[in-house]
This record gives structure tokens, sequence and C-alpha cells, in this order.
């Protein structure tokens, strides 16, 4: 991954059509495994309720904070990643 994507700030860093599409299929599937009735008795799963959503949701809104907080801090402080 070149270097121009760790640093710059998530507006900056322009977009990976390919990664987007990726990830949207994977979460339709997730979705798919997680709430079609026979994929749930196949796999012997049940459905996430809404507080196990938000949970996961909010990690994950904090990893990607913590991310580009520590991107900021680097460029402001002038330190470079190799």
């Amino acid at each position: 991954m070149p270097s121009r994507f760790l640093n710059a700030p998530l507006k900056r860093a322009g977009g990976n059509s390919a990664a987007l599409w990726g990830s949207g299929i994977l979460v339709g599937l997730q979705f798919l495994f997680t709430y079609t009735a026979p994929l749930l008795q196949i796999f012997h799963t049940m459905q996430l309720d809404y507080a196990s959503w938000l949970l996961t949701l909010a990690l994950a809104m904090f990893i990607f904070l913590a991310v580009e907080v520590e991107k900021w801090l680097l460029r402001r402080l002038g330190i470079h990643r190799k």
C-alpha cells in the first residue's frame, strides 16, 4: 500500500473503487449470514440485537477516529513514517 494512504487524512486519500465494492459485497453477505433463516439454521447462529450492533459500530468509530488523530498528530509534529 502506498504510504500516501497511510499518512493522508481520509478526505485527501482518494478512493479505491475495488476496495469499496469489495467491502460493500462483504457487508451484504454478512447481513445475509446474520439475518436469513436458512443460513441461521445451517450454521446454528442467531441474529445480533441492536445493542450488539451499537457496540460494534461504537468500537469501529473509536478505532477509526484514533487512527485519524494519530495521523494528524504525526503530521503536526513533523514525524514521517517509513
